[in-house]
């Protein structure tokens, strides 16, 4: 499964996830930035910008972004979904503490496996 064949549920739970992420410490670095640009070039940039727009009016705080990612059910969604978020966080310089909570929150709800 990839990027394309999430729904768009899907699609849009990534899409928030990843900007939240991006700007949990008020700036989005060029190891962040890529990341998005490469997600945004795979869906194409008029979806991406129209999964953004949805998800800034529907997902406003992280506790509705938590309810978004808990409405996902399908193992392959979650394993593609968790995997694009957690490398773009490997990307990032500065990885941030809020980042790392969220993405352990997400691995821990999704019962997500990780080496190491």
């Amino acid at each position: 499964m990839d990027l394309n064949d999430l729904t768009r549920r899907q699609q849009k739970a990534l899409v928030a996830l990843m900007e939240a992420l991006a700007f949990s410490d008020g700036r989005v670095d060029e190891g962040e930035r890529r990341e998005i640009n490469k997600v945004a070039n795979t869906l194409g940039d008029e979806r991406y910008r129209e999964l953004l727009e949805d998800a800034n009016e529907e997902i406003q705080d992280e506790e509705a972004l938590k309810r978004t990612l808990r409405s996902i059910e399908d193992p392959a969604a979650r394993e593609v979904i968790y995997g694009t978020a957690l490398e773009e966080s490997m990307l990032s310089p500065s990885v941030t503490h809020h980042q790392t909570a969220l993405l352990d929150w997400v691995g821990e709800t999704w019962n997500m496996e990780t080496s190491g």
